[in-house]
């Protein structure tokens, strides 16, 4: 029992070296932090189970041994990951400006031949080019430089994504992500990605930045939206049903999983 509390112990000191010394990506420092929580339960416990509590404390350690491989695997693919990781909370922050406080970004290049892995063969193929591998090997690149690094970064992969496919639809030109969901009253798409936007605001900006982000997102949102409780559950706004009756249009029933249509020009999203 001594020798499991003294691993414990020894084990949350080494992991609040790391955690207060090291650049780690946020999925590794909540696996850590994670880790610190149960050895310290387990180093608590006056009569635990011995072999499950050995089993449990090795168990933890190889998952972060394991991660940690991964994220430090050698000196360039680190470097790959963090540069990734920076291009793609540029590219996120960007957007949240553009679409809620009046921003407008160009679309670093990087992203937009990201994006192509993910369209048509034309598409992929000259993502081929650009990256200089196989055609065979894009979907080795799509899981380092997309999937792993979002991963790493916490973020939802699936909004992302779409927000990647709207910027290489506009060609990596500025535009609303928002206004088109406006135009179609696509108010269940509009809900969606208000609500993941939240999220998003929270992970990435601070500052006036932030407030910026949020005071754009609360007039969108009070102007469309009475109540927005979650996706699927909202009262429309008196200006909303407006809209709809005079589009002779019912509002969609489904969420959208493509990306947006784009603007050609730089709109309000309050507008309509």
């Amino acid at each position: 029992m001594e020798t499991i509390r003294t691993y414990a112990d020894e084990t949350t000191t080494n992991l609040e070296i790391l955690i207060a010394t090291c650049q780690l990506t946020p999925c590794l420092r909540k696996q850590i932090q994670t880790a610190i929580h149960i050895y310290r339960e387990i180093g608590k416990q006056t009569n635990p189970n011995v072999a499950d509590s050995a089993n449990s404390l090795l168990a933890l350690r190889d998952e972060i041994d394991n991660h940690w491989g991964q994220v430090f695997r050698n000196s360039s693919k680190t470097a790959e990951l963090f540069r990734h990781m920076l291009v793609f909370r540029v590219f996120l922050k960007g957007k949240l400006l553009e679409d809620y406080a009046g921003g407008s970004q160009v679309i670093n290049e990087n992203i937009i031949c990201l994006s192509r892995v993910m369209g048509p063969l034309s598409d992929r193929e000259r993502a081929a080019r650009d990256i200089g591998v196989p055609l065979d090997g894009l979907d080795d690149i799509y899981q380092q430089w997309v999937i792993f690094v979002l991963q790493e970064l916490l973020l939802d992969r699936g909004h992302i994504e779409s927000k990647m496919r709207a910027a290489l639809a506009r060609g990596g030109k500025p535009g609303s992500d928002i206004q088109p969901l406006i135009d179609r009253r696509d108010w269940e798409s509009l809900a969606t990605v208000l609500m993941k936007d939240q999220l998003l605001t929270t992970e990435l900006l601070s500052g006036a930045d932030e407030r910026k982000v949020q005071h754009g997102m609360r007039k969108i949102q009070k102007k469309y939206f009475l109540e927005l409780i979650s996706p699927s559950r909202f009262t429309l706004s008196k200006h909303a049903r407006t809209l709809l009756v005079k589009s002779a249009r019912p509002p969609s029933n489904h969420f959208f999983i493509d990306p947006p249509p784009y603007s050609d020009h730089k709109k309000d999203a309050g507008r309509g």
